[in-house]
């Protein structure tokens, strides 16, 4: 019997099945749990900023999670205790999105995959949102910030003289929309041959969405025929590759 099983029941009540999932779980231990009603998907993290990521994740679904729109897990219960923090969360049935490519079977199923991607987040990114006539700097300024303290901290791979090269070469402003904040191919899950829902929310807020962009086709920005796939669905002019370096390759880093 695991430790946290105790609290769990306390939510959803007698326990039928715990099966530890092995495609997610780099910044946490994650396992999906049933009762007799239906599936749950716990998430565990015990490293200090990992427990605080969980906290903002947490946070970020209680906020989001009647927003119309985009698709995310839903929200049951989020505790703590001297070592581990625990978020409690619907089980959403799906494989990370680089999962569904490893195992595509052909190049169409391949090209589908990474159209769904782009059409999903050209969805999300056309969400309205308030105070539309603001820029996207001040968002800018925030992460700026939080990325000093990392670097500060010793807590991420970013260097001061790459912070102050970023801090320095800023791209313009633009309006800001709804973004994930980590928007990788780990961080979308595919159901039924198509991305539906996104993932690890801890970042999502309102901000720039080219961050969003240069993490998710980051690992694409070399293969010109899954880049085309993924903007076919997208439906929006590309970004430079000088913003595609400060995002991916600049502020990411601090992240």
């Amino acid at each position: 019997m695991y430790a946290w099983e105790v609290d769990v029941i306390q939510h959803i009540g007698e326990i039928q099945d715990i099966y530890k999932l092995p495609f997610q779980g780099w910044t946490s231990e994650v396992y999906q749990i049933t009762n007799k009603h239906q599936h749950y998907l716990l998430k565990i993290a015990s490293k200090k900023n990992y427990r605080l990521w969980l906290k903002q994740e947490a946070e970020a679904m209680k906020r989001y999670q009647d927003r119309k729109g985009f698709s995310i897990p839903k929200y049951y219960q989020f505790w703590e205790d001297s070592q581990h923090s625990y978020l409690l969360m619907s089980f959403i049935d799906g494989v990370p999105l680089r999962v569904a490519l490893e195992r595509a079977k052909s190049e169409k199923e391949k090209h589908q995959l990474l159209v769904s991607f782009g059409l999903f987040l050209n969805q999300f990114h056309s969400i309205p949102v308030e105070n539309p006539q603001l820029s996207t700097e001040q968002w800018l300024n925030d992460e700026l910030q939080k990325a000093l303290h990392s670097v500060q901290n010793n807590e991420c791979d970013g260097t001061m003289e790459l912070w102050e090269h970023i801090q320095h070469h800023r791209p313009s402003s633009i309006t800001p929309t709804f973004i994930h904040g980590d928007c990788t191919i780990d961080n979308v899950l595919v159901a039924n041959g198509e991305v539906a829902c996104f993932i690890d929310i801890a970042g999502m807020t309102i901000g720039d969405p080219r961050y969003d962009e240069a993490l998710a086709i980051r690992k694409m920005i070399h293969h010109p025929r899954d880049l085309a796939s993924f903007y076919e669905g997208y439906n929006r002019k590309p970004m430079t590759t000088l913003e595609f370096t400060y995002f991916n390759h600049g502020l990411y880093e601090f992240f």
